[in-house]
């Protein structure tokens, strides 16, 4: 079965978003040859109902499954790996831009 291309990887991404709980519209992301990169926050569509350490290793889980998925990053603005390799919240003010400064993607490490 051939892989799927980048764009057919980016709809799979949206469902792969629903079935996990976590509201698309505070999340973008890309997918280049294969490499998956979710930036943004990660918000329970249930509004008030607090996405849990298991819920973001299940969602990077299901989208490692996906035909085609080379990498995935996850870079997330209120999430973060801990030491342990846990996830663990961050503090909003460490978080939070500031007015008129501009969200720049980092840098798509090598596949070397």
């Amino acid at each position: 079965m051939a892989d799927l291309s980048d764009t057919q990887i980016r709809a799979n991404l949206r469902t792969i978003l629903a079935e996990a709980g976590i509201d698309p519209n505070q999340t973008a992301f890309t997918c280049t040859s294969g490499i998956v990169r979710l930036l943004g926050e990660l918000m329970s569509i249930q509004g008030s109902a607090a996405v849990r350490p298991a819920q973001i290793d299940d969602l990077e889980t299901s989208i490692k499954k996906t035909r085609g998925v080379q990498r995935v990053h996850l870079n997330l603005k209120n999430w973060e790996r801990v030491g342990t390799g846990q996830w663990a919240p961050v503090e909003k003010s460490k978080n939070e831009l500031e007015e008129g400064e501009d969200f720049e993607l980092p840098p798509i490490p090598s596949l070397e």
